[in-house]
């Protein structure tokens, strides 16, 4: 039996393993689909990261950049919904193109 996708527009959360938030696009079955937050440029693993026009954290006024791949993560390795985060509509369109 296949488990069931959910989508999830633009949640950002916690993760834990990482460290960082990230925008939850996708739930599938104990799985997150995501895309990773940064103030790097760049990744250790060398990838340019693509620069947000607005911080999703608003009371953060440092550049934020998100992850150009996606990734998944086990449900329990997220903390709750970030509820004062939010991603600008400009931004969301720009995302749209990395959630493969």
């Amino acid at each position: 039996m296949s488990q069931k996708t959910t989508k999830i527009k633009f949640e950002i959360r916690r993760n834990f393993r990482t460290g960082h938030p990230a925008v939850v696009y996708t739930k599938n079955g104990h799985r997150y689909k995501f895309l990773g937050l940064t103030h790097a440029q760049i990744t250790k693993h060398g990838k340019n990261n693509k620069r947000l026009i607005v911080n999703p954290d608003p009371n953060d006024r440092r550049v934020a950049y998100f992850l150009t791949y996606s990734q998944y993560d086990h449900k329990r390795d997220f903390g709750p919904k970030l509820v004062d985060w939010k991603i600008s509509k400009q931004d969301q369109e720009v995302m749209i193109r990395y959630m493969k």
